[in-house]
């Protein structure tokens, strides 16, 4: 699942969970609200199955005319479904007040995990059905059986483990800040230290994550992986090198799917794990599959996953200010509600894509180094785009294109030794000013939201 559309399917939380304030008159009956979005829902579907089979139709004749990239105007195709499904959902709950409603109507109190969920059904059936369609279009292109059935479990496994945690997370919070009157009570005293207990609730998501990941998909480990016996060795020598530990390597079995990927997941050093799909190992030859391996390390020596949970924290100083300075201009929940997606997005469209792209290129950089050699990294760059079929060209929001990956290491091949060494001196000492730039501006944010007259 890609970045962009992994955020969408957070929008409706981010939505859920904005208050709408209980002296707010329902404008309509709870049940009609209720069924108000279950039939929107469903016929919004529809249309969207309708627009989904004529789109790729079209878009088959115009890639056999053009030669245009047809999974990327699927690509397209999808991120537009889930913005207008989040953008009907934050209707739904906000101007249909459907959160006040279904409260009303089963529950007194406002922590309920199970009515959360309930709340998020008109949301996510729709969003699961159409990434069915989406995920069977693409392998049916690819050449690949699309049975409907693994399709759904997949599916539902995959939006089952994004949510789950972030609702975790979110109920606690709430019932921390709430419900508990100790802690409400010393947060009213010191209200900056909701952050510090927002961040504490995040650091745990971030260590645990490795271990929710795993359940995204079958794995076993590397040397007990039929096709991988080669490997431990290469990249034995890969974690002398780079001064890491790697006894944590799993293979994803993508089976059927066919996906070569791999991912690195853990906060913590002892508890990081790195993901390799069986597909990659299949597909590439091992010294390339190193060189994958190591851009992973390359995240986790550069501390980007430490810089990742850096900037989750500062989106919401930069949500807060951006309240600050629009307050005066928001009359209604609604609108405030939507001001908040709104930052959110900004933020993510701005200061976090930078960030991310700067990564991928610094743990392009740092794989060229751990493997000795730029170009063997670019081989594996453009083998995946190749086993994968996906196009060189196109960048997103979180990685640079491929092409643009490439160039780079063609330039920087050839390099002596030394200069190598002060590439990677000077890519962690940039980071490192970076990070003392976002603590500094999270906490004076901090203060300057604490010195506007509520």
């Amino acid at each position: 699942m890609d970045f962009v559309t992994l955020f969408l399917l957070i929008v409706p939380l981010i939505t859920l969970y904005v208050r709408t304030p209980a002296s707010i008159a329902l404008s309509v009956d709870a049940w009609a609200s209720l069924s108000g979005v279950v039939g929107t829902a469903l016929l919004f579907s529809l249309a969207v199955w309708l627009a989904f089979s004529w789109h790729v139709k079209r878009a088959r004749r115009r890639a056999e005319q053009s030669g245009e990239d047809l999974v990327i105007r699927i690509g397209r195709f999808n991120q537009g479904f889930a913005v207008g499904l989040a953008a009907l959902y934050f209707a739904h709950v906000h101007m249909f007040r459907l959160k006040g409603a279904f409260e009303r109507l089963f529950f007194s109190s406002e922590l309920f995990l199970v009515s959360d969920l309930l709340l998020l059904l008109p949301f996510l059936l729709p969003f699961l059905g159409f990434k069915v369609m989406v995920g069977r279009t693409l392998m049916r292109m690819r050449g690949l059986p699309a049975p409907l059935l693994p399709e759904w479990k997949r599916q539902a496994r995959t939006v089952a483990v994004m949510l789950f945690p972030q609702l975790v997370y979110l109920n606690a919070y709430r019932f921390l800040t709430s419900g508990v009157p100790v802690v409400a009570e010393w947060l009213e005293r010191n209200p900056l230290m909701g952050f510090a207990l927002a961040g504490t609730l995040m650091f745990l998501l971030f260590v645990l994550s490795p271990y929710y990941i795993g359940l995204l998909f079958d794995r076993e480990a590397l040397g007990s992986f039929k096709g991988g016996e080669g490997l431990p060795p290469l990249l034995e020598q890969l974690a002398r090198k780079a001064s890491v530990d790697l006894s944590r390597v799993h293979v994803w079995l993508t089976r059927e799917r066919r996906v070569a990927n791999a991912a690195v997941s853990g906060l913590v050093p002892g508890h990081r794990t790195v993901f390799v799909t069986d597909h990659l190992i299949r597909s590439l030859p091992q010294q390339e599959v190193v060189a994958v391996v190591a851009h992973e390390v390359g995240h986790a020596r550069f501390h980007h996953l430490a810089f990742n949970f850096l900037l989750a924290i500062f989106s919401s100083a930069f949500v807060m200010v951006g309240l600050s300075l629009i307050i005066e201009q928001l009359e209604t929940q609604e609108q405030l509600a939507l001001a908040v997606v709104l930052l959110e997005a900004v933020y993510l469209l701005t200061v976090f894509s930078l960030m991310a792209r700067r990564f991928e290129r610094q743990a392009d950089l740092f794989a060229a180094w751990a493997v000795g050699s730029p170009l063997v990294v670019a081989s594996s760059l453009l083998r995946l785009a190749l086993v994968n079929q996906v196009s060189t060209k196109r960048g997103s929001l979180t990685h640079p294109s491929i092409l643009s990956r490439v160039r780079r290491l063609e330039g920087v091949a050839g390099l002596p030794g030394e200069r190598w060494g002060r590439l990677l001196r000077r890519a962690a000492w940039e980071n490192a000013a970076i990070a003392v730039v976002l603590v500094v501006l999270f906490a004076a944010s901090l203060i300057l939201v604490d010195s506007i007259p509520s």
